[in-house]
């Protein structure tokens, strides 16, 4: 989260506290108000009873992610765009679980909700990183060499690179990150394989 605006000095010699305390953010009011937001945030991650992390949005921006790779390699990831099905259908599954287990005020159902919505999450690291640059291990989200952010990394830079095999060892990555993810979603025991080796 940030606020955002024209920044004219971004990176030149005024770009510094003075700047900032007397033109930027006088009062140092908008920061103060993101330290709150943040609070706000972390307080309601902290103390809920089911963790707000819905899994819904997320296979549907996958799938957007997927769209933009396909236009860029000019071929359909069929392999990952199922995997990504999966992954919807679980987090549909879960989503209803959830809204069940509140209802009910199950402390033992939540807990193992709780589990799985942050094992999801894990279960998107790839151990191996991504090529190049291995301490990237997210499938889904990592920084490009700018600030920018490089949605399914590992698939977008095979495709930038016009390497077609690694393309395709990328999105069998990008699959397995995403049917580890809905089986955990699923129920399953925390991830079967702490190294997360691609299944062939």
């Amino acid at each position: 989260m940030s606020f955002d605006g024209p920044y004219g000095v971004y990176h030149s010699m005024y770009d510094d506290h003075q700047w900032v305390s007397r033109i930027g953010d006088p009062g140092f009011k908008y920061h103060a108000a993101m330290t709150q937001l943040w609070a706000i945030m972390t307080t309601r991650l902290a103390n809920a009873e089911l963790l707000p992390l819905d899994y819904r949005p997320y296979a549907v921006r996958v799938n957007e992610f997927l769209a933009q790779a396909e236009r860029s390699a000019a071929t359909r990831f069929e392999r990952a765009r199922a995997a990504n099905a999966r992954l919807a259908g679980a987090a549909e599954h879960t989503a209803s679980y959830g809204a069940t287990a509140l209802d009910a005020g199950s402390k033992t159902r939540l807990d193992e909700l709780n589990r799985a919505l942050m094992g999801a999450e894990r279960a998107l690291l790839d151990m191996e990183g991504i090529p190049g640059r291995p301490w990237y291990r997210h499938q889904i989200y990592a920084p490009r060499f700018t600030y920018a952010p490089e949605p399914l990394p590992g698939l977008t830079e095979a495709i930038e690179a016009h390497d077609a095999v690694r393309t395709q060892e990328q999105e069998q990555k990008l699959a397995a990150a995403l049917d580890r993810a809905a089986h955990v979603l699923n129920g399953g025991q925390s991830i079967q394989n702490s190294k997360f080796k691609v299944q062939k």
